[in-house]
């Protein structure tokens, strides 16, 4: 089966580029004091035009799905717990049923 969780395990191992600026966005909003929401930084990283992604061609010219961007908020929240996860996120179905998926490890 082909989840949304393994799609973008597959999205996120062929575009690090997309997290690496989600990062840093992210970073220099909280720096200046600046309250954020996932949805608005995933707008800045696909209005950036330094950022291509494997995807373009296949998804008409779309950089980044939707459907992503919770994923992203997630493991920003994970790998970044010093800026005391500035995400709000709904608990993933997954997670209500206690299993255990990682799909960063890709």
């Amino acid at each position: 089966m082909n989840t949304l969780a393994d799609q973008f395990a597959s999205f996120h191992a062929r575009n690090p580029n997309v997290y690496r600026k989600f990062c840093q966005l992210t970073i220099g909003y909280l720096e200046r004091g600046r309250k954020v929401k996932s949805g608005e930084i995933m707008d800045l990283v696909r209005t950036d035009k330094s950022i291509k992604t494997t995807t373009m061609r296949d998804v008409g010219g779309k950089k980044v799905d939707n459907n992503y961007t919770s994923f992203y908020a997630r493991k920003f929240n994970d790998d970044f717990p010093e800026h005391g996860a500035p995400f709000r996120v709904n608990k993933r179905k997954v997670d209500q049923h206690k299993e255990k998926v990682s799909f960063y490890d890709h």
